[in-house]
């Protein structure tokens, strides 16, 4: 089911890895299979958030990773994450984390989304 949250639908939709749609700069293609049994949730950012970005080896604050990524504070207090288990996957609309990025032994694709409503 798809969530709604202020102007925006967050939504999952699951995809063949051979079918699955690159063209749209709001979705994130990700690994389902890495996190297809854990508790999924949307949240606001918090103090001390951290995650890994795709394609980092270490894992980065969300404040710089903010601030690398030129993000204003009233975007900053309006930026959501999703978890898996707790540990953020997904700055919304942003990045994902380099946990859940596709690989060769992916089977099964999730796709994320972020789509803005219309007035």
């Amino acid at each position: 089911e798809p969530v709604f949250i202020n102007d925006y639908k967050y939504e999952i939709n699951l995809s063949d890895k051979k079918t699955f749609n690159t063209t749209n700069n709001n979705c994130e293609n990700i690994d389902w299979g890495k996190i297809k049994d854990s508790v999924l949730e949307i949240r606001q950012c918090r103090k001390g958030d951290r995650f890994q970005p795709l394609g980092m080896r270490g894992h980065q604050k969300l404040s710089d990773f903010f601030v690398n990524e030129k993000i204003d504070c009233i975007e900053k207090r309006n930026q959501f994450v999703l978890t898996s288990d707790n540990e953020i996957i997904w700055v919304c609309g942003k990045r994902i984390s380099n946990n859940i990025k596709l690989t060769s032994k992916t089977e099964q694709v999730a796709i994320l989304s972020r789509n803005q409503m219309q007035q």
